[in-house]
């Protein structure tokens, strides 16, 4: 669990310095078109598929072989050779119960920063150009079939 959580913790970073660092920072940088601006950005993607593929990699270690190992604890009651020794008690069934419901849960946020991680990487590929976007376009295309009954009516909902 705690190289799964090593790696989501690593792609979650890789995603907030994605947000904070390229998308916000580099908003007045698509002007300049430069080879340094190509290779950083080359280099970033690439450090970006790493972290991604080294995830990927630990989620599928931790669903085949690790999360198994919580039942170590528990194995020694179902040894017929341990039958009359009771000097080992394992623990309560609860703790079990909720080993796995941790398990769960980690396995779905560290799925979910996979997630966020190929939308990244996907936009990434996708859109190589900066772009401006306002809501202007969806204003000006309004028509009769898109508007609500009230507008068109002037009706007024408020008593």
């Amino acid at each position: 669990g705690v190289d799964l959580l090593d790696q989501s913790r690593t792609g979650l970073s890789s995603v907030k310095d994605w947000l904070s660092g390229s998308v916000r920072n580099g908003r007045l940088h698509f002007l300049l078109k430069t080879r340094e601006r190509k290779e950083m950005w080359a280099t970033q993607l690439a450090e970006h598929e790493k972290v991604r593929e080294y995830l990927s990699a630990e989620l599928e270690r931790f669903r085949n072989k690790r999360r198994f190992r919580v039942l170590d604890l528990y194995r020694s009651s179902f040894d017929p050779h341990q039958e009359g020794n009771f000097d080992h008690h394992p623990p309560a069934h609860r703790y079990l119960f909720q080993a796995y419901a941790y398990q769960y849960h980690l396995i779905q946020s560290a799925w979910i920063v996979l997630e966020m991680l190929d939308e990244m990487i996907r936009l990434e590929k996708e859109r190589n150009t900066q772009r401006l976007w306002t809501p202007v376009k969806r204003l000006f295309r309004w028509n009769n079939w898109q508007l609500s009954d009230t507008v068109r009516n002037g009706d007024d909902e408020d008593p």
